[in-house]
């Protein structure tokens, strides 16, 4: 059963208005940083979406990649959190806050895969890893994606089948601001990196082929225009947890209001649009 109640909501059916150049930060491990990729300046994920958006369309003015090989979630957390001893220490050069400082508009956060092997980090921290950094992101008001998995053919099987797992976990948990590297470049039967798209120095890294198939599901995501603003769960307007953005909406979001979802409010809101799915309220 749909069901829609708008006391005193007032529907912005139009809004124009020319952007302003955008920032983006990218924060993450080795492919992020354009390891495998030949040369890596050109040919890698992050520089070819700097091409595309700042060339091509004309609304990036600058990325910050602060992407280093070898770091896991816990390097990227903000400066202020104290890991539990043996895991990784944020770095106030390449994490959380180091972006904000930035003033991006968006943040792009790509661990894909150091310590997630059977024994490495517990799925429970990796994931409040990863919630940790998006909320940090929020909180300033910027909009996080966050990337899932990558597949390794260097691991074991019972550790590429583990990245698998915490793909799912990503996608699940972040919804639309996730971000998928895994499915595209994967060898479904064993989980092994798609020979095609595998670096020849390594069983880690991907090829120039391997980082454009990761630079397309960067553009299949449209990242800077996110004026759609989806329910995340049921709950109150100004509560950011609602959202799938993070974020509570603006003026210039349109909002959707998804099947099982209960938004509430008491407040007068001006939004762009609105679509309430059948089952939503």
């Amino acid at each position: 059963m749909r069901k829609v109640i708008l006391p005193m909501v007032l529907l912005l059916l139009s809004i124009s208005s020319k952007s302003q150049p955008k920032k983006l930060v990218i924060i993450g491990s080795s492919t992020a940083f354009g390891t495998g990729a030949q040369p890596a300046i050109d040919s890698s994920w992050v520089r070819r979406v700097n091409y595309y958006y700042k060339y091509q369309q004309g609304v990036l003015d600058t990325v910050y990649n602060i992407a280093l090989g070898g770091y896991d979630p816990y390097n990227g957390l903000p400066s202020w959190y104290t890991p539990a001893p043996f895991y990784s220490l944020p770095d106030p050069e390449r994490n959380i806050t180091k972006a904000n400082s930035l003033a991006p508009d968006i943040i792009i956060v790509s661990f894909v895969s150091n310590n997630f092997q059977v024994g490495g980090l517990p799925t429970d921290s990796i994931m409040k890893a990863f919630q940790t950094i998006k909320d940090s992101a929020n909180k300033e008001g910027r909009i996080c994606f966050i990337s899932t998995t990558q597949p390794r053919t260097q691991f074991d099987a019972a550790s590429r089948e583990r990245l698998k797992i915490l793909k799912d976990s990503i996608v699940n948990r972040f919804g639309f601001y996730a971000i998928n590297f895994f499915d595209s470049i994967v060898n479904i039967n064993d989980n092994t990196i798609l020979p095609q798209f595998a670096s020849p120095f390594d069983n880690i890294h991907l090829n120039n082929a391997g980082h454009h198939m990761l630079y397309k599901q960067v553009l299949e995501k449209d990242i800077f225009n996110t004026t759609i603003n989806r329910t995340r769960m049921s709950g109150n307007w100004n509560d950011p947890a609602t959202w799938d953005k993070g974020i509570v909406p603006t003026a210039a979001d349109s909002i959707a209001v998804l099947p099982g979802h209960t938004l509430v409010f008491n407040t007068s809101v001006q939004v762009r649009g609105l679509s309430v799915a059948a089952g939503g309220t």
